[in-house]
């Protein structure tokens, strides 16, 4: 059910959008170097070009207007030059990384199953993502990593836009019961998730000022709710 699905998924992990035939995703160590760390995102990053490309399959599949549609196509070229960049960067400091393995897609899915989806990956996962390389391009002690931080995190923010678009398109095709339980679930991931990386040398938001910047997106939710 709903609720089965949120609990199943691992809290966000710091690369935007996965994709539901992900065989499987590179768990966040706290352990990890800074090279493990960017060689993760690298992979991550090639992974959300699938997941953006599903999504353009899906939308096109329930009739979705052609605006978002075109989007979603940018999103997936934007996410392949990402992980180009990110591997290349990984590489540069001594970790390469590997290549994300894909069960079959399937059919198109249904739209409360694309709805739980597009809330989870996209409206928390890209949100929070963009937020996390802000705090890079700013705070990174590398001069490449604020760099690369700077220009990923503009095409996240697009994508977060991206996902509340389809949030909000969502609405006109759901129930309004439906949409309130991913709403709320919404709030919650944002609240509960947890950073993948907290390097200095990567200028990762410090633990408490992510948990404040997570609970200022609630708030500003429940402002415009």
């Amino acid at each position: 059910g709903p609720e089965a699905y949120w609990q199943a998924r691992p809290l966000f992990g710091g690369a935007g959008s996965r994709p539901h035939n992900l065989a499987a995703a590179p768990g966040a160590s706290p352990t990890a170097t800074a090279a493990e760390q960017l060689a993760r995102e690298a992979m991550l990053e090639a992974a959300s070009v699938e997941a953006f490309r599903i999504l353009t399959q899906e939308l096109v599949h329930h009739g979705a207007p052609p605006t978002l549609i075109a989007w979603a196509k940018r999103a997936a070229r934007d996410e392949a030059r990402h992980a180009r960049c990110v591997a290349e960067l990984a590489r540069h400091f001594g970790s390469a990384p590997a290549a994300p393995v894909y069960r079959p897609r399937g059919e198109p899915r249904d739209l409360a199953t694309l709805a739980r989806e597009n809330a989870r990956e996209g409206c928390v996962g890209e949100t929070l993502a963009a937020l996390d390389l802000l705090h890079r391009a700013e705070h990174a002690e590398d001069d490449e990593v604020r760099r690369l931080s700077r220009d990923i995190a503009r095409d996240e923010a697009s994508h977060a836009a991206l996902a509340w678009a389809v949030h909000a398109w969502l609405r006109t095709r759901l129930t309004a019961g439906e949409m309130a339980t991913i709403d709320a679930a919404i709030r919650r991931e944002l609240l509960a998730a947890k950073p993948a990386s907290q390097h200095q040398l990567l200028g990762d938001p410090p633990a408490a000022r992510r948990r404040q910047l997570q609970a200022l997106l609630v708030a500003e939710l429940a402002c415009a709710a």
